[in-house]
């Protein structure tokens, strides 16, 4: 199943372990110190809550950055509502890498309309 807490813990260190062998970087790395947050799948893969696509509409208008509704929207949602609860949730520094996914966007073009 690719959809629990073990099955992304093990995905992810197996691409951390992978990086860390090829570059040989001198870095220290255990599984046990990946933190994953979620609940902020919302209606399910692929579909988006108003919320959702507001703020992707909001960070468009704002900073010209085109986030998903599939993935990046969701996981910069997911970020923002874990910063409202808490700002100092994730630490002193952020970075949110942005994966792409413009044209996620398309199928949503109903959805959005309203929200333009």
């Amino acid at each position: 199943m690719c959809d629990d807490k073990d099955y992304f813990v093990q995905a992810i260190g197996e691409i951390v372990e992978q990086a860390i062998q090829r570059w040989q970087l001198p870095i220290a790395f255990d599984r046990s110190e990946i933190e994953l947050r979620d609940g902020y799948v919302g209606a399910g893969y692929a579909k988006s809550r108003a919320e959702e696509l507001e703020l992707i509409r909001d960070v468009a208008r704002s900073e010209g950055l085109l986030l998903d509704p599939v993935y990046t929207g969701k996981a910069f949602y997911g970020m923002t509502r874990e910063l409202a609860a808490d700002p100092r949730t994730f630490g002193e520094r952020i970075c949110f890498v942005h994966t792409g996914g413009i044209f996620g966007l398309f199928p949503k073009s109903r959805e959005l309309a309203p929200l333009l």
